[in-house]
């Protein structure tokens, strides 16, 4: 749909382009010119938008980790297979390994339905298979996608956590994906909670706890868009 989308704005200023230029010059000759303006326009638009891709490393000054599978419409992906999974998933989750003094990874997106939660399951679950002590949370508390998805229940859960009124014992729980694959996840929490307790010092001491014993906290977190996230 995305790319189907792309060439219909090329199609669309092609055909904008070919008005103008069928205006400005009559006749047959002209017409033909005025085609060839404005082919000429659509493909310099169509490399330039469709085609051409941008070194977003180099753009942002950070290291890449590598590229994320195109999921299409398959949702949260534990339905994908071991293959699908460990290909996609497996070289990313390597080189996060790699990174020095990374231990906790926040997964977010420019806007929501953009497959943040997507990346954040199977990079814990690429991650575990790999041997790495793997801690998935829910931050999300505008999708809860996670939560929803796990059948374990929504609470007790982060938001439990930061305001005091559970434990880490009592929120954790261990998600059934199936086979052998077992993953450790913290969900959501109460609807009651409060965003501002998420930059709570008690919440820092208890993430510096599981770092104790975990190689690597995956957090799935809001799109940058949400305005609740304190700073």
């Amino acid at each position: 749909m995305k790319r189907f989308a792309e060439y219909l704005a090329v199609f669309a200023v092609a055909a904008l382009a070919f008005a103008i230029t069928s205006v400005v010059w009559s006749g047959l000759t002209s017409a033909l010119i005025a085609a060839a303006t404005s082919a000429g326009i659509a493909v310099a638009i169509w490399w330039w938008f469709v085609i051409r891709r941008r070194d977003a490393a180099a753009d942002l000054g950070v290291p890449s980790l590598g590229s994320i599978p195109d999921h299409g419409d398959t949702g949260p992906a534990p339905a994908l297979s071991i293959g699908s999974v460990d290909g996609g998933y497996g070289p990313i989750a390597d080189a996060v390994a790699q990174l020095p003094d990374v231990q906790v990874l926040l997964v977010t997106s420019p806007a929501p339905g953009q497959g943040a939660t997507t990346v954040a399951l199977n990079l814990a679950i690429a991650s575990s298979r790999a041997g790495r002590r793997v801690l998935l949370v829910d931050a999300d508390r505008i999708a809860s996608t996670l939560s929803r998805f796990n059948g374990t229940g929504t609470t007790p859960g982060l938001y439990d956590i930061a305001a005091g009124t559970a434990g880490l014992e009592d929120a954790a729980r261990m998600w059934n994906l199936g086979g052998d694959t077992r993953l450790p996840m913290i969900p959501i929490g109460s609807d009651a909670g409060e965003v501002a307790d998420l930059a709570s010092p008690h919440l820092a001491g208890v993430v510096d706890r599981v770092g104790e014993r975990a190689d690597l906290i995956i957090i799935d977190a809001p799109s940058a868009t949400f305005d609740g996230i304190p700073r």
